[in-house]
């Protein structure tokens, strides 16, 4: 039998996510909804936490939450005419009917399927995170730098495009 922590604390952070994305679609204001997307991947970094999966816990925590809820943030702060508000779209009928076609589609996967126990879950170790950064910084250490100059580069031509429009 499971315990009934990390299943409460499952439900909880799905329910926090799942209302936190709402947030996110749902706020008039753009930075509530920068606010809102930061809680929905802080609820997925514990919920990573919980499935026992900690190396996809700490890249949610240090990319997501932290670097790209900062950058959004500051994307945010940056454009002109943020007491407006967001702009009343029309395209909200259609897509709530995509979202109800794909939340009926997922759910008749997930009550038909059989999802069978995996054998090779019992012959993982605990913590794979030094497994995976040997395989990640050994042979690929070249082209991950390369990845983080290109990231770097971008950020700082959208700073000077960001600053040469308002000038």
């Amino acid at each position: 039998m499971t315990e009934l922590g990390p299943v409460i604390a499952f439900w909880v952070l799905a329910v926090v996510a799942v209302v936190a994305a709402v947030g996110v679609v749902g706020s008039r204001n753009l930075f509530h909804s920068a606010i809102f997307l930061t809680v929905v991947f802080l609820a997925v970094a514990g919920l990573y936490l919980v499935l026992s999966s900690d190396f996809l816990f700490g890249v949610q925590i240090m990319v997501y939450a932290g670097a790209i809820a900062v950058l959004i943030v500051f994307a945010v702060m940056l454009t002109h005419n943020i007491q407006a508000g967001n702009q009343e779209g029309r395209q909200w009928i259609p897509a709530l009917g995509l979202a109800l076609s794909l939340f009926v589609v997922m759910a008749v996967v997930l009550a038909a399927g059989a999802f069978p126990a995996s054998s090779t879950m019992a012959a993982l170790p605990e913590s794979n995170t030094t497994l995976i950064a040997r395989a990640l910084f050994n042979p690929y250490v070249l082209p991950f730098e390369i990845a983080s100059v290109v990231l770097l580069v971008a950020m700082i031509g959208a700073i000077v495009i960001a600053r040469e429009e308002r000038g």
